[in-house]
């Protein structure tokens, strides 16, 4: 399957299925390995958006946010798609068994309907808004084992493939009230 690859350099690609507007974001490579791209703005008053976009390989791909960059006690958005249709979904990532790593569960207040996994050309695109003064100071992140999809009967999702974190600061950026 021919993977599109994306990158900073450009636009992102599926902005018109995001369910916000994704215009002037900022924009890291998140973890070269895993070719992960995470485009990020403070986009109102106490809130921030985020689209990570990552290769679609039949597992899932996760983002969080954590105080002191370890994996427990963190809280996380993950990712994946199945038979077309995207799912995204926040855990709380309790402890590092697969029973500790609870779905719908987590320390992140989203902002509703306004959370979207879409697949689109190879790349899977999560979509996300928080309402928070300030996201914590580290990123992690995480893949899944290729075809190894969470349950869709009660969403557990198994180890990861290869994980990392790493301490980051967020620019804040000034927003425009109309």
């Amino acid at each position: 399957s021919h993977q599109k690859s994306d990158s900073c350099d450009g636009d992102l690609q599926v902005a018109r299925l995001v369910p916000f507007d994704t215009d002037a974001f900022h924009c890291i490579t998140l973890w070269k390995d895993e070719d992960f791209i995470l485009r990020y703005k403070n986009t109102g008053s106490s809130q921030w958006s985020f689209v990570l976009s990552a290769p679609e390989k039949r597992s899932y791909v996760a983002v969080g946010f954590s105080g002191k960059g370890g994996m427990v006690g963190s809280s996380a958005m993950v990712g994946w798609s199945s038979g077309g249709k995207g799912v995204a979904k926040q855990y709380y990532l309790q402890g590092r068994s697969p029973e500790a790593v609870t779905p719908d569960d987590g320390r992140l207040t989203l902002v509703r309907n306004r959370t979207v996994a879409v697949s689109k050309s190879g790349r899977l695109y999560l979509a996300f808004e928080l309402s928070t003064d300030r996201p914590q100071p580290y990123l992690i992140y995480s893949v899944g084992y290729e075809g190894s999809l969470p349950s869709s009967s009660d969403y557990t999702i198994q180890m990861h493939r290869d994980m990392g974190s790493r301490s980051f600061k967020f620019a804040s950026g000034t927003y425009i009230h109309y």
